[in-house]
């Protein structure tokens, strides 16, 4: 009997690069249907799309959904400390420029990272992506 053993880290690749194709053929079918150009791709956290992106429109601005990073966050603090939490971690994103938003993070991660290390290693993961916000008018971004 001939068996075919892949490692973890074969297989690990093959998943990676099923999940990109799949997410490239959906953008190439956009592509197909007219939308030649785009400025900016907001999405969820779905693997390979980010890659799918950058070969299918690579002048694109790809950005993750801020409530998809506010839903990650949110899972790891107890539900008596959800709002408290919930209302500093606004106070990045709202922030009325980048400079103020990298201090509210600060102070976040010192108020939090103690008893809630996974939600600020969520918040801190999503930091590039909340950066590239600050690039568009605050009616925009809210």
């Amino acid at each position: 009997m001939n068996q075919c053993w892949l490692s973890k880290r074969a297989y690990s690749t093959i998943r990676k690069q099923h999940r990109i194709c799949y997410r490239m053929n959906i953008l190439d079918n956009l592509k197909e249907r007219g939308l030649s150009e785009t400025c900016i791709i907001v999405s969820d956290g779905l693997k390979g799309l980010k890659e799918a992106i950058e070969n299918v429109y690579p002048k694109a601005m790809h950005i993750t959904c801020t409530v998809h990073m506010i839903r990650n966050a949110a899972k790891y603090v107890s539900h008596s400390m959800k709002s408290d939490f919930l209302r500093d971690l606004k106070n990045i994103y709202g922030a009325d420029n980048w400079e103020s938003a990298k201090h509210s993070f600060e102070y976040l991660k010192n108020k939090w990272g103690g008893s809630n290390k996974r939600a600020v290693e969520v918040v801190e993961r999503a930091m590039d992506n909340i950066e590239k916000l600050f690039s568009f008018s605050k009616a925009l971004r809210h």
